[in-house]
């Protein structure tokens, strides 16, 4: 080499880039199948979930709307048959008069057809009500154990205008129209010294009028006079107890069934 030749610089060699392969794709065909029928399977049950739901939501708005539209009736249960407390009472049939009523067996009737010519009247019957043993009725200056029963032969209006020839225009301090079961008429409450009373007047015809009346005590006079009572073998608290009885609910209620099954037979 020549001394006095400049030596040459040396070129570094460029590497040799490997050549990049493309990667092989290894995954067969059927996977991509079965992956596209897990997908399939998805989108069906998401579908079928949603028309499901939506389904159901207008069911609801129908059945609402279909309440709205005809609206449930309840049927109300029928009203129970009314028991007849009467139905096993006794019968009293007045052919003569034309009127009947009951009354219980325990209750004690006595028939009778005693013209009253002062009262143009007929006493038609008497029910001595069943009182308990330890009331004393030895010495009973009212009546009050009966119900007494009559028929007037004169029509109601005449009866009451001037009370007929009865002592009642005297003594009468209440009156009142009433209507039983049956028959229509007036209630009359009165009394005079230790007695009282209510008369039920009903028209049965038109020339025949029906009275059914009851007595009480009268406790006010009883208790300011019975210093003056002839009779003193019943104590003053034996004749409250005897008209509490009398006014109590169960009398009165057991009277207003009699009442209640008077009528015209004409």
């Amino acid at each position: 080499m020549d001394p006095n030749q400049q030596a040459q610089p040396m070129q570094a060699e460029t590497p040799v880039q490997p050549e990049l392969q493309q990667p092989v794709n290894n995954i067969s065909p059927s996977r991509n199948k079965w992956k596209l029928v897990l997908l399939i399977i998805i989108l069906l049950v998401i579908v079928g979930a949603g028309a499901y739901l939506l389904g159901t939501k207008q069911n609801i708005f129908l059945s609402q709307n279909q309440q709205k539209i005809n609206p449930i009736i309840v049927q109300a249960s029928p009203a129970p048959i009314p028991v007849d407390s009467t139905a096993n009472w006794k019968i009293y049939l007045s052919d003569e008069h034309g009127f009947e009523f009951k009354y219980p067996s325990a209750i004690l009737l006595t028939k009778e057809n005693k013209y009253d010519q002062y009262a143009n009247s007929y006493d038609v019957a008497e029910l001595k009500l069943s009182f308990p043993t330890n009331l004393d009725f030895a010495s009973d200056p009212c009546n009050v154990e009966k119900i007494f029963i009559s028929v007037y032969n004169t029509n109601i209006e005449d009866v009451l205008v001037g009370m007929g020839p009865t002592y009642l225009k005297d003594v009468t301090n209440y009156k009142e129209k009433i209507n039983t079961v049956n028959l229509s008429g007036y209630r009359i409450d009165g009394g005079s010294d230790y007695c009282k009373f209510s008369t039920y007047y009903l028209g049965l015809t038109l020339n025949e009028t029906l009275r059914v009346q009851r007595n009480f005590l009268n406790m006010k006079a009883f208790s300011t006079g019975y210093d003056s009572l002839v009779d003193k073998t019943i104590s003053l608290i034996q004749y409250q107890t005897i008209q509490d009885f009398i006014n109590s609910y169960q009398q009165n209620q057991l009277f207003d069934q009699i009442l209640s099954t008077f009528k015209s037979t004409n």
